[in-house]
């Protein structure tokens, strides 16, 4: 064949090949533009749709539509709005930083991880990918939920699976743990994180170290700070946050989840201009689009999501113990005083506490136990007992011991503190307490109240419960021992804690006459018309070896013929005393059925072996006669006779005569050749020298005139009947009042206008710096030399000036109308103020703000300061300020030791002047005082 028709035929060939191809396209071609196509590729998640002259692309991402069509050679171009992700709580990233180990027990750890986050984040908690959690430890491997966890549930499984360890942690490396591990990795493009951190310890310098990480976390969003249990220091976690929270465990879980959940929901990013708060709406949200294009005669929707199957675990915790009682600290106080309780009482108190009252109890933690005779002494502070069994071993420690002081008591409760802010419960058993104890006690009791409820139970009858009503107490109630009065003790209990505080019915104003025997008794022992004033009356002699015989024979027949008379009545409230500096006494007691007998004892009184010793004869009296004053007499009347003088003696006296003058009078007789009366006046202004003459009639005139013109609760200023030589006044023989008196009551408010106001009339609070932390005590007996020398030198009218001190415990004080005079004052401030460690300056200022006087001055606060804490000066700040609505608030910096910053910070208290005081120029202090009044 030729070549020309080889080609040919090839070519062919290659002609119908191609035709065939093009036949076959063509309808394939026209099958697929019959149907239409529609290709879907999940992978990525895009969708081509061609139709009938129509092409079209539609790209889903992120919710976002973008359709793109062309008919007939036009564009046509729709954009679907973009619907923004949901975000409750508000958009930030939230991290929960555990510290395991420390003061965090394995119950409170598991009961963090296991129920309080996971009831933290609720089921309306959106975007689990911007929340994480992390335990860490000091040494590995340390516990942590990174952020974009898929779902909430494998989030709470996660946290569930931390394990607690005993190893130690601190606050700093956690905080900036989580800030290296989490706020450089906010998911989301979130621009805020909200940080939880549960921490046991607060320790100042691991706060120190975390003032940094702690203000990078603030600034990022806010750090919410729960303290655990009650170690916790809630002032110093507060240098890391204002968002700090004290959790009780078994106590307060609910309002703390509650209050961290709402802490969290309530973030409001300043980015931002709305934050949303409310529950999310139950519909879903999808975020896949369906989209249509405008010429498009078909719809295509994507697929549904896949559905992320979900995890369910189940955790076994332990319930946390509730509290019982109710939610409250509770303080008990032990009676211990073997005065008046036998050893079988004394048991039988502790038995009825520990098998009836506190068997049930729980959280012994919050529990403070104590106990008192005449000191306060045993003391388990809250956090000491773990358990009943502890308490049962710790109360069966205690002792009995001498004396009973309920002031005492009183004032060592108010050095107990606890961070919880519900009010305290406290119980007081007491069996003994007199009236000067009482009266002293009243100041600490209105303290104790602001902070809860006082309640107590008197033992065996022996206290009269009006008493204690006049310190407001919150419930009374008597035991007496006996099965009979077990239930109502044990109702009292149930009903007077803070937490569940039922009142009582409250007393009658009259009291209920108390039967007595006195068939054996003469007439005269009966009688209320008291001559004397009514009052206890007690005579002390010397009666050491040195005195002559015969002059002390005639001290005792002028005593019982010439001193106590046929006008006398009511001889139980008469003692007479006989001591010796060997504590050698012989005793005429309170509670003889008539005077006779009181005259035939006395006669019979001897010399003793010791020497003379006027501060013996007056703690004497004191504890053989004060202590066991009848409870209807509020006052007693001391008559002491001494022949020496000693000024050693003297000093050693000035305490004792001071208390034995401000619970009545103190008369001091001097007998004998070697007495100087001007020694003896340091000690009282009524003294009077005896001779030893019966028949000086100036002298028993005087004597009986101070002892039956005794008024209690009044001032004598001036008397209207004719005196004695002595000065003072001479009663008419054979008249039951022969004294006129004109009075000056306390609660006057001026005093005869012959006495000039000096400084002005103002009102005048002294606080007395009495701490040892700074001031060694020669510093101290300067700042008390500069008052009593420089300061007070020539103020008048006492009865405006009220004197204070204070270190670490609560501020002491005498109020006003409570001073009499210039020596009482001295007394005072050189016999009584002693230093002790601390410094407190809020507890001073909360005890100063509640002092009142009934007049209608101003009132010049001076206080002396020697430390400064910045804590503390926060704490006073409500109470300066309520000062200063009185009058006027002056600080005296005492030394160089406080600081600029500190200064500062004291300024902070907008005190109306300060001075500071190097110790030594007295001038410039005093130039200080006398332009500091508010007058």
């Amino acid at each position: 064949m030729k070549k020309v028709y080889t080609r040919t035929l090839v070519l062919s060939l290659i002609a119908v090949v191609c035709l065939g191809i093009g036949i076959a396209l063509t309808v394939i071609g026209a099958i697929n533009i019959s149907k239409g196509v529609n290709h879907s590729s999940d992978g990525d998640n895009k969708n081509t749709t061609p139709g009938l002259n129509v092409m079209s692309t539609t790209t889903s991402d992120g919710g976002t539509t973008i359709s793109t069509g062309s008919s007939r050679g036009s564009s046509i171009t729709s954009t679907t709005p973009t619907i923004p992700p949901y975000y409750y709580p508000p958009r930030s990233g939230i991290v929960f930083g555990i510290i395991s180990g420390g003061e965090i027990k394995p119950e409170v750890f598991e009961y963090i991880v296991h129920e309080m986050i996971p009831n933290i984040i609720t089921t309306n908690w959106t975007q689990p990918q911007r929340v994480g959690a992390l335990c860490y430890s000091k040494y590995p491997p340390n516990q942590i939920v990174p952020f974009n966890e898929p779902d909430y549930n494998t989030i709470k499984k996660n946290i569930s699976s931390f394990i607690w360890t005993p190893k130690l942690t601190n606050i700093s490396t956690e905080l900036n743990q989580i800030r290296q591990s989490f706020l450089r990795q906010l998911p989301l493009e979130d621009k805020y994180m909200q940080t939880v951190l549960f921490t046991g310890t607060s320790e100042k310098e691991d706060i120190e170290d975390s003032i940094i990480d702690s203000m990078m976390l603030n600034e990022s969003g806010q750090l919410i700070v729960i303290g655990v249990g009650r170690s916790v220091d809630k002032n110093l976690l507060k240098k890391l946050s204002n968002n700090v929270l004290i959790w009780y465990y078994g106590g307060n879980e609910k309002l703390i989840t509650s209050q961290v959940e709402e802490m969290i929901v309530g973030f409001n990013p300043i980015s931002f201009s709305t934050t949303t708060t409310t529950a999310p709406p139950t519909t879903t949200i999808n975020k896949n689009v369906t989209s249509m294009t405008t010429n498009s005669l078909l719809t295509t929707t994507s697929p549904p999501p896949t559905k992320v199957p979900i995890i369910q675990t189940t955790t076994t915790t332990n319930s946390p113990v509730i509290y019982y009682p109710c939610f409250t600290d509770i303080i008990l106080a032990i009676d211990t005083s073997s005065d008046v309780l036998s050893p079988l009482q004394f048991q039988e108190q502790i038995s009825l506490l520990t098998i009836d009252i506190t068997s049930l109890w729980t959280h012994y933690e919050r529990v403070a136990l104590t106990s008192y005779n005449n000191n306060f002494n045993s003391l388990y502070t809250f956090n000491t007992i773990a358990n009943h069994t502890d308490f049962t071993s710790k109360i069966n420690t205690f002792t009995q011991g001498e004396g009973s002081s309920l002031t005492r008591l009183l004032s060592g409760l108010l050095t107990l503190e606890t961070d919880n802010s519900n009010q305290l419960s406290i119980f007081i058993f007491i069996s003994k307490l007199n009236y000067a104890d009482l009266q002293f006690a009243k100041t600490y009791a209105s303290q104790l109240l602001r902070k809860g409820k006082l309640n107590f139970i008197i033992l065996d009858n022996n206290v009269n419960p009006y008493d204690l009503v006049s310190l407001n107490a919150s419930k009374i109630v008597s035991y007496n021992f006996t099965k009979e009065s077990l239930p109502g003790v044990k109702s009292f209990f149930e009903t007077s804690y803070s937490c569940n505080f039922v009142p009582s019915t409250p007393w009658p104003l009259t009291t209920t006459t108390i039967q007595t025997t006195t068939s054996t008794l003469p007439p005269t022992t009966v009688s209320r018309n008291y001559y004397p004033p009514k009052s206890g009356i007690v005579f002390s002699i010397d009666s050491n070896k040195n005195v002559d015989s015969n002059l002390y024979q005639s001290l005792k027949t002028m005593l019982t013929g010439n001193i106590i008379t046929s006008q006398w009545t009511y001889s139980p409230r008469v003692g007479v005393l006989g001591y010796d500096s060997n504590d050698n006494t012989q005793t005429s007691p309170f509670g003889l059925p008539n005077f006779l007998t009181i005259k035939e004892i006395v006669n019979n009184f001897t010399l003793l072996s010791g020497a003379c010793s006027i501060s013996t004869g007056l703690l004497e009296t004191k504890l053989q006669f004060y202590t066991l004053l009848p409870d209807d007499l509020k006052y007693m009347q001391t008559v002491l006779f001494t022949s020496c003088s000693d000024m050693n003696d003297i000093n050693n006296a000035i305490v004792e005569a001071f208390f034995l003058r401000e619970m009545g009078q103190l008369i001091i007789v001097g007998f004998g050749g070697n007495v100087k009366k001007e020694n003896l006046l340091k000690l009282t202004d009524k003294v009077i020298i005896w001779n030893g003459d019966l028949n000086d009639s100036n002298f028993i005139n005087t004597l009986e005139g101070w002892i039956v013109g005794f008024e209690p609760g009044t001032f004598n200023t001036s008397t209207t009947s004719s005196t004695t030589p002595g000065g003072s006044v001479a009663p008419s023989k054979g008249t039951k009042n022969p004294i006129t008196i004109s009075t000056l009551s306390p609660n006057s408010t001026s005093l005869p206008p012959q006495i000039p106001y000096y400084p002005c009339q103002t009102n005048i609070i002294l606080a007395i710096d009495a701490s040892s932390d700074v001031m060694t005590s020669n510093d101290f007996s300067q700042q008390l030399n500069l008052i009593q020398n420089t300061i007070t030198t020539n103020w008048t009218h006492y009865d405006r000036v009220a004197l204070s001190w204070y270190n670490g415990v609560p501020s002491t004080f005498f109020s006003f109308n409570t001073i009499g005079d210039r020596t009482d004052f001295n007394i005072i401030l050189k016999s009584l103020i002693t230093q002790g460690p601390g410094s407190s300056l809020s507890k001073l200022l909360s005890s100063l703000v509640y002092l009142q006087n009934k007049n209608n001055f101003k009132t010049s606060t001076f206080i002396f300061i020697s430390k400064v804490d910045l804590d503390d000066i926060e704490k006073s700040r409500e109470f300066a300020e309520n000062l200063l609505k009185e009058g006027y608030l002056n600080f005296i910096i005492n030394g160089s030791s406080i600081t600029s910053q500190q200064l500062t910070m004291l300024m902070t208290l907008n005190p109306s002047n300060i001075q500071r005081w190097d110790l030594s120029n007295n001038n410039d202090v005093l130039r200080f005082f006398n332009n500091s009044f508010d007058c």
